[in-house]
């Protein structure tokens, strides 16, 4: 049984997952969402089922801060990984770019501290959909309810975007990888998307595959996953 697990990234759950899901499902895999609780009252974090063949697939696809955000474990043991828009060091190494970075990740979190946070999580929310059209709702639910955000998890892992973390091993020397980059990402420095490739790229693993999607900002719901995938695993 072919079986993915996703983990989101900050600042939404895992209703992103929502167009994808149904695609892969209609395929008969088997897709488990973990979810920061960000939202809701309760996390979830799923393990790799018991597969019925060696050659079965786990599929571990994370978005954004979600590398950093799924047990060490489920990528360790995950066969193919697909990696949206992540990154190692969300920091750009360069000393402009990092205190441009630095500055605006401390307008946001003090927004999170206070009242502001509502309306600073709209605005995260709309520029990760551009530059297709705003909305501050996740395809396939109602609009977020504000109300019932869990801040205290929120912030711990809002704090992790300020760690400059050191190289270390992170998927299985076989693992198959697929990164997906946007060509119009208004979150992600391209900087630090393009050193963690390069990281990626320095370390002996099964094979590298990267697609760049010139038109997709950093939040993507309405490519064909499948196909993408489909495509990646004849190769």
């Amino acid at each position: 049984m072919n079986q993915i697990i996703t983990q989101h990234g900050w600042g939404f759950d895992s209703r992103i997952w929502f167009n994808f899901r149904t695609q892969f499902n209609k395929k008969e895999w088997l897709w488990l969402n973990n979810d920061r609780g960000y939202f809701q009252k309760n996390s979830k974090s799923f393990k790799w089922q018991k597969e019925s063949c060696k050659r079965d697939i786990k599929m571990a696809i994370c978005h954004s801060l979600g590398t950093h955000l799924i047990e060490r474990k489920t990528l360790l043991k995950a066969t193919h990984i697909i990696l949206i828009n992540s990154f190692y060091n969300f920091l750009p190494v360069s000393q402009q770019r990092r205190k441009f970075t630095i500055k605006a990740l401390n307008r946001m979190r003090n927004k999170l501290k206070n009242d502001e946070y509502k309306s600073m999580l709209e605005e995260f929310i709309k520029r990760s959909y551009l530059p297709r059209s705003c909305k501050s709702k996740i395809t396939g639910s109602t609009d977020f309810d504000l109300k019932s955000i869990n801040r205290s998890i929120l912030m711990e892992d809002f704090d992790k975007l300020f760690i400059t973390n050191k190289p270390k091993k992170l998927f299985s020397d076989r693992v198959n990888l697929l990164i997906i980059k946007s060509g119009k990402d208004m979150i992600l420095d391209k900087e630090s998307s393009n050193n963690y490739i390069k990281m990626l790229m320095d370390t002996k693993l099964g094979s590298i595959n990267i697609i760049e999607l010139e038109n997709e900002g950093h939040l993507i719901d309405e490519i064909n996953l499948f196909d993408i995938v489909h495509s990646w695993l004849k190769e």
